[in-house]
């Protein structure tokens, strides 16, 4: 038996296996270019993410240097238009906060504050400490001599004012 082969027969398979080669090939660089881009996508969001957080700790660093200068001592205008020593600013706690003439509660009314005034401090304190119902606490501070910004000088009660801007606790 004499067995032919037919010419088509191997081309054919070789047709075949070419195409499935081909089709291969272009999956295989598909696959490689979804996969190329998803990391180009994943190093971009890390850059932008890399850039927010550096912007965001400019900011802080910013908004910290900004409060240590807004805490800085500041030099207050005299009546005779001249500066006197530097004070530190201080912000009022309690909504209504009273100025007095001298450091009691029977004392006569200067200025009334509203909640996180600014007021700067005249580096007096009372030696002895009150005891004041705020109304949520009672507290137990000194008084302390503050300038207003309209030059007004006199006396508050320590808890209601503080170097930073928070409303206190205990007041109602």
């Amino acid at each position: 038996m004499n067995e032919s082969k037919s010419p088509g027969l191997p081309r054919l398979e070789v047709l075949i296996i070419g195409g499935f080669f081909l089709i291969f090939t272009f999956w295989a660089v598909g696959k490689c270019s979804a996969t190329r881009n998803t990391y180009r996508q994943k190093e971009e969001k890390e850059k932008l993410l890399a850039a927010e957080e550096d912007s965001i700790k400019t900011l802080l660093r910013e908004k910290r240097r900004q409060d240590s200068l807004a805490k800085a001592p500041i030099a207050l205008r005299t009546e005779t238009g001249g500066t006197s020593q530097a004070y530190s600013r201080l912000y009022v706690v309690i909504d209504g906060l009273k100025m007095r003439r001298t450091p009691s509660l029977n004392a006569e009314v200067v200025d009334e504050f509203r909640l996180f005034e600014e007021v700067y401090f005249l580096d007096e304190v009372t030696e002895f400490t009150q005891e004041i119902n705020l109304g949520k606490e009672v507290a137990n501070e000194p008084w302390v001599k503050i300038q207003s910004k309209e030059g007004r000088a006199g006396w508050v009660y320590g808890a209601g004012v503080n170097f930073y801007k928070k409303k206190h606790p205990g007041a109602e």
